[in-house]
């Protein structure tokens, strides 16, 4: 399995002709860019979940304010 970052110039070359596996295999020019939009979606992906996810660890989930509060605090319902 090739990864994105390969060990020489082979595996660089190989990765130009959109012919490997990156995750998902790909044979053709069309199916190496839809693989690595794929790819880079997934990333993305994961990187909004971890933000996500530490986001939530640290400062917790925000209570909304129930009616009665918002009518003793504000004067309007």
């Amino acid at each position: 399995m090739k990864f994105i970052m390969g060990e020489d110039w082979i595996n660089f070359l190989e990765r130009l002709t959109y012919r490997g596996i990156i995750g998902i295999a790909y044979e053709s020019t069309l199916d190496g860019v839809l693989a690595y939009i794929i790819f880079g979606l997934v990333c993305l992906f994961a990187v909004i979940g971890v933000i996500s996810t530490i986001k939530f660890i640290f400062f917790g989930r925000r209570k909304k304010e129930d009616p009665h509060q918002k009518w003793l605090r504000t004067g309007k319902m």
